[in-house]
């Protein structure tokens, strides 16, 4: 199964509700998210010709040589991934969710604290 990354506006409104993200192990959403917030899904990661940031778009301005942000995604590798949210038990869950909306707060402050300097 081929998966294509959204950008992190799904992460975010799980983060600012204390939502535990499970996500390909791909940018950005990797990057974007925190060990206490994510859970990732290893995956084999490909370039497709019809995505524009993607490495091998035909167009003029777009990036060129890189790897690519498709995801190919199986079953084995999506099983460990959701068996180790389904381990954690009621209070390890309960105090990562209040730790995601937590560093979803801060994030957001430091934020507008940044575009305020730059105003």
């Amino acid at each position: 199964m081929l998966l294509e990354q959204n950008g992190g506006f799904r992460s975010l409104q799980a983060r600012a509700s204390g939502g535990l993200i499970v996500s390909t192990n791909l940018p950005s959403m990797n990057e974007l998210l925190t060990p206490a917030s994510r859970v990732l899904i290893t995956v084999k990661r490909q370039a497709h010709p019809r995505q524009n940031l993607g490495g091998q778009f035909k167009g003029k301005f777009y990036l060129k040589g890189v790897e690519g942000y498709v995801a190919v995604v199986n079953g084995s590798s999506v099983c460990p991934a959701v068996e180790k949210v389904l381990a954690r038990t009621p209070a390890e869950r309960e105090r990562k969710r209040a730790r995601v909306k937590r560093q979803y707060f801060v994030n957001s402050i430091l934020l507008f604290q940044a575009v305020g300097t730059c105003a």
